[in-house]
């Protein structure tokens, strides 16, 4: 595939066309018997007419490398729910869209990070941020409470981002499924 090509894929706003080789073996390497192994786009998530597709195209990632290293991670059990488009009518009586409206679960800490685990003798928070997303005042709360228990706490943006800090981390030296390889060249 040239870089052309690349370009054209909705996941090239959050992989680098080497980190989309990486996957691409990746995917092969625990597929051997597979004569047509998926694209990545496919093999993680896939829905890709979702309004969050490439966060939640990064948390998948994301959590099946760390799966393929020992770790258990668990994704924010519930951030919400969009409910249904609202029409109203104006002073004139002509009907009007009033958009969606986001209603907060009361199930989850406000400003939990996405994707948290432990392993490696360090529990890790990971927060997704997609493009300019910034994080809100209540995840900067949660990233000092992280912080002052000695938690990890870190922002990916794109898969090389993530790349890169696994290549930095003590789990290099762990054994795994051949990630360290991959890791070692990154």
């Amino acid at each position: 595939m040239t870089e052309k090509q690349y370009q054209r894929k909705k996941m090239s706003k959050i992989c680098s066309l080497e980190a989309y080789k990486y996957l691409e073996t990746w995917i092969k390497k625990h597929y051997p018997k597979n004569p047509y192994p998926m694209a990545p786009e496919k093999y993680f998530y896939s829905v890709t007419s979702h309004r969050q597709y490439l966060s939640k195209l990064l948390e998948d990632i994301i959590v099946r490398l760390l799966r393929a290293k020992g770790s258990d991670p668990v994704k924010s059990y519930d951030r919400g729910k969009y409910i249904g488009d609202k029409i109203g009518v104006d002073v004139i009586g002509h009907k009007v869209k009033l958009g969606t409206i986001w209603a907060k679960s009361n199930h989850t800490r406000p400003g939990r990070a996405d994707i948290t685990c432990f392993f490696g003798g360090e529990m890790l928070n990971i927060e997704v941020k997609i493009g300019k997303d910034t994080q809100s005042p209540d995840q900067k709360k949660e990233q000092l409470r992280a912080e002052s228990n000695g938690e990890k706490y870190v922002i990916v943006k794109t898969v090389d981002d993530f790349l890169s800090i696994m290549s930095f981390s003590k789990w290099k030296s762990l054994e795994n499924s051949g990630l360290d390889e991959h890791l070692e060249k990154w």
